[in-house]
């Protein structure tokens, strides 16, 4: 996805505000900045690419973070970390048992 440095600040902004990481001095700063003068049809068409970018962002740290949780957690109880695979059997199962959760050694 190629974005303008307009849009990947606002992205940086919006994952660290999720986060609880303040960057509004530098960011405010930037953005104020670089969008002076600029047409408004102009930014409000780059809130799609925003929006999209800090999700998909937020979502993939929010994974590697519960990952590293139950990494910590199998530590504490001197278990080996595990990966969770989510399976489908097509074996005719009864729907309560077509998706269970194999354990991998990670």
């Amino acid at each position: 996805m190629l974005m303008i440095p307009f849009e990947a600040e606002i992205v940086a902004y919006t994952v660290c505000q999720h986060f609880g990481l303040d960057t509004s001095d530098y960011s405010f700063g930037y953005i104020a900045g670089w969008s002076s003068g600029r047409d408004i049809k102009e930014l409000k068409a780059s809130l799609e690419t925003i929006r999209t970018a800090a999700s998909e962002l937020i979502s993939e740290i929010e994974g590697h973070f519960a990952e590293l949780q139950d990494n910590a957690i199998a530590a504490e109880k001197g278990l080996k970390p595990y990966t969770l695979l989510n399976v489908e059997f097509n074996d005719g199962a009864a729907p309560s048992s077509r998706n269970p959760l194999l354990l991998i050694p990670a």
